[in-house]
């Protein structure tokens, strides 16, 4: 099987400053690649879908791979119709306008690799396990990640086209587990609602290690959910957290004071029901994960010695 070239390769990165984004560019620059950002505010290609606007289009042309990985934080503010329509649309229209403007190009990219998220799939329990063949849900963020892929999916015109479903992408730096640890760290943290509902997490590295698996492997291409191997729930993953950090964990966050917060849908979407995904296709490609369970990753993540 032939690899891409891990000395002189040329790959453009969508959100190349967001958390993913900054970690993938330095690991393939580290692997001798070129790598060129998109970015709506800075970086070698300006790009605007909403004004479908696009500056040196030219310096995409022989790609080797391109990997997209822009669109609105879902958990950047509470939602409404207008956000909702931001976070719909940067993903759904943006990855439209991207792929329109790469099949104008003379060489277009090889590769293709657009992410997705595990909201694809439908909220249930830890029994309840979904794979890539798994349909999506019908609710907001099922819909929303189906029509990203279904716009992804245009890509297979010219390139091997892979999509990437995020879990939750566990780093200090940003983040779900950013925004735990304070409270953890001063012994106010605690389960969420029931605490049974799964916790699809995947350390940052681990994420960045797939991306450059996938796109190392030439026949890569479908859809691959990027989460560990071993799922929790959000009360074991609790308990890790709080063990890690030599802290009590006693203060649970009622579900009623959550959807009060950020709203019912949102307070259900992104933290009192989960998924139990695994990561079947990038087992069977032969992706060996570095971080595949909870305790693992945090004290990968949390530097805690044994």
């Amino acid at each position: 099987m032939n690899h891409v070239s891990e000395n002189h390769g040329k790959i453009a990165v969508t959100g190349a400053s967001g958390l993913v984004g900054k970690h993938l560019k330095t690991a393939l620059q580290e692997q001798g690649h070129q790598v060129l950002s998109i970015s709506r505010r800075s970086g070698d290609i300006l790009w605007d879908h909403e004004n479908r606007s696009i500056t040196n289009p030219e310096l995409l042309e022989n790609l080797d791979a391109l990997v997209h990985l822009s669109g609105e934080n879902i958990a950047a503010r509470r939602w409404n119709s207008e956000h909702k329509r931001k976070i719909h649309d940067s993903r759904v229209l943006g990855t439209r306008f991207l792929i329109e403007s790469l099949k104008k190009l003379e060489n277009p990219p090889k590769k293709f690799l657009c992410a997705s998220a595990v909201g694809f799939y439908p909220a249930g329990s830890m029994d309840e396990v979904f794979d890539e063949t798994s349909p999506p849900d019908p609710g907001f963020l099922g819909q929303t990640s189906s029509a990203w892929e279904t716009e992804a999916l245009k890509a297979e015109e010219f390139a091997r086209t892979c999509r990437m479903r995020f879990g939750i992408i566990l780093s200090p730096e940003g983040g779900a587990l950013q925004k735990m640890l304070p409270p953890f760290r001063l012994g106010l943290g605690g389960i969420a609602g029931s605490g049974e509902q799964p916790f699809p997490f995947i350390d940052l590295e681990d994420v960045v290690r797939g991306i450059l698996f996938l796109i190392q492997q030439e026949e890569a291409e479908g859809a691959y959910n990027f989460c560990a191997p071993e799922c929790v729930s959000n009360r074991e993953m609790t308990k890790a957290l709080a063990q890690n950090l030599r802290r009590p964990a006693l203060i649970p966050a009622p579900a009623l004071a959550l959807k009060m917060l950020l709203g019912e849908e949102m307070a259900n979407a992104l933290i009192l029901k989960g998924s139990h995904v695994k990561p079947k296709a990038l087992l069977n490609a032969g992706f060996q994960f570095k971080y595949p369970d909870i305790h693992s990753c945090l004290k990968h993540l949390l530097n805690d010695a044994e």
